[in-house]
């Protein structure tokens, strides 16, 4: 047989979806715009905030019933999701979609860096204002216990 197949693969053929690694000129590739982020509070946000925690499915999805019309409106806000099928948790024999988020697209990891970066008051390693109430009850139990344990 002429084009039987030789059964090698292709084992060394890296994935260059989202690779400018080889561009002559990189500095010239216009920046990637970010996705934008739907309005905190709306089932919208809510769904890609579990996105952001890991794949979901329809079947383990308590944000909507509605998550591909979910999925695919974020998508056409610019966000990018990888999909796959998947057996369904208790119904045998039924397959159904898994989403996930891709975080190496350029407009998914432009749009989260900015989000973050935005709330963090635009600095790297700033404290939350929750951080900081978490560690100053904590700190004040401490010395309340300290201070019944030395005085008598």
């Amino acid at each position: 047989m002429r084009n039987a197949p030789t059964g090698m693969t292709n084992e060394s053929v890296r994935d260059d979806a989202h690779s400018t690694t080889f561009d002559l000129f990189p500095d010239t590739i216009p920046p990637v715009p970010p996705a934008i982020w739907p309005e905190f509070g709306t089932v919208r946000y809510d769904v890609l905030i579990s996105f952001l925690k890991g794949p979901q499915n329809q079947a383990n999805t308590r944000i909507t019933w509605r998550l591909a019309a979910v999925v695919h409106s974020l998508a056409e806000d610019g966000w990018v999701f990888t999909s796959r099928f998947t057996d369904h948790p208790w119904r045998a024999g039924i397959r159904i979609k898994e989403y996930a988020i891709d975080r190496q697209a350029p407009a998914n990891f432009a749009a989260i860096e900015r989000h973050f970066k935005k709330r963090r008051g635009g600095q790297r390693g700033s404290a939350d204002l929750l951080q900081l109430l978490v560690v100053a009850v904590v700190v004040g139990q401490a010395v309340g216990y300290l201070l019944s344990v030395v005085t008598p």
